[in-house]
């Protein structure tokens, strides 16, 4: 009996289970572009006059929208690499 019960204990020992399968490694190219941080959005100085506010406005209109533009493609990346299918 004893060597029935060591026979299976060794045998279990031996086997290799199938279901674990090591990862694959996939290589990823990302644009670092897309990586940048945004740039700073300028400020109104003390003395402006409405011509500034205005330019001002437009310029940071403009750098919000390409930083908005990049956040998107950046978070539908990672939600693609994750796997979760990111539209």
């Amino acid at each position: 009996m004893i060597r029935y019960t060591l026979l299976l204990l060794l045998a279990g020992c031996i086997t290799t289970p199938d279901a674990i399968v090591p990862p694959t490694e996939r290589t990823v190219h990302v644009d670092p572009r897309i990586l940048e941080l945004c740039e700073p959005l300028e400020k109104l100085p003390d003395t402006s006059t409405f011509e500034d506010l205005l330019a001002i406005t437009i310029t940071n209109f403009e750098l919000y929208s390409e930083c908005a533009t990049k956040q998107k493609v950046s978070a539908t990346l990672l939600k693609r690499f994750a796997n979760r299918g990111g539209k």
